[in-house]
């Protein structure tokens, strides 16, 4: 819609709060038809009399929809290179984009995407974070007195050796050896991922 057309609008929808009906009629022109000959001769001479004001810039809606999502992509991208969670969080997340990371992905459970989603932001119930929370008293694991974190869990503790093995396995066929949990988790891979939650369920780990 031009901003004629909207000036004509916003003045009919003013003529209707006072009651009065508006009702347009196409009429054909030069045809001796009186108010219609007025009307094009007053245009004549106010066109050859009256100087134009200058044109005002108007874009339509569309046009600055378009522009003003290109500008607030263009930031979040800026904003996600230099995120003052550092280059952790810009290695585990793709650029920004409209779409969920997950959205390219087959239909899996809710748990699947809970599981991944706390993995890649690092918001997991692991003793370290539990510490940073406050609702534990150490972070350390409390069979290795090391640090219990997302690495530890999945590659390093000796409780888990058995469901380790099979998760490696998995992901041995996508990955060469050696590889931590940041870099795989990284890939995107559905399969990886469907390996990591295996993992959970065998090891009765909840993150």
């Amino acid at each position: 819609m031009g901003k004629l057309e909207m000036e004509i609008k916003k003045l009919m929808f003013q003529l209707e709060i006072d009651g009065i009906s508006v009702r347009f009629i196409w009429v054909r022109s030069h045809r001796g038809i009186e108010g219609n000959d007025i009307a094009d001769f007053n245009a004549k001479i106010a066109a050859l009399e009256v100087p134009l004001p200058e044109a005002t810039p108007w874009f339509p809606p569309t046009d600055l929809k378009k522009k003003i999502a290109a500008e607030l992509t263009k930031q979040w991208r800026v904003e996600h290179e230099n995120y003052h969670a550092g280059q952790r969080y810009v290695r585990m997340f793709p650029p920004p984009r409209l779409s969920a990371w997950f959205s390219n992905m087959p239909l899996r459970p809710k748990m699947f995407f809970k599981i991944i989603s706390r993995l890649r932001t690092g918001h997991c119930c692991t003793k370290k974070y539990l510490l940073r929370i406050g609702k534990t008293d150490s972070e350390l694991c409390e069979l290795c007195s090391v640090t219990e974190d997302e690495q530890h869990i999945f590659m390093e503790c000796p409780r888990f050796n058995i469901t380790r093995e099979k998760l490696f396995e998995e992901v041995s066929k996508s990955v060469a050896q050696p590889f931590n949990l940041e870099l795989i988790l990284q890939l995107q891979d559905v399969t990886i991922y469907d390996a990591i939650v295996k993992f959970c369920e065998d090891s009765d780990v909840t993150l």
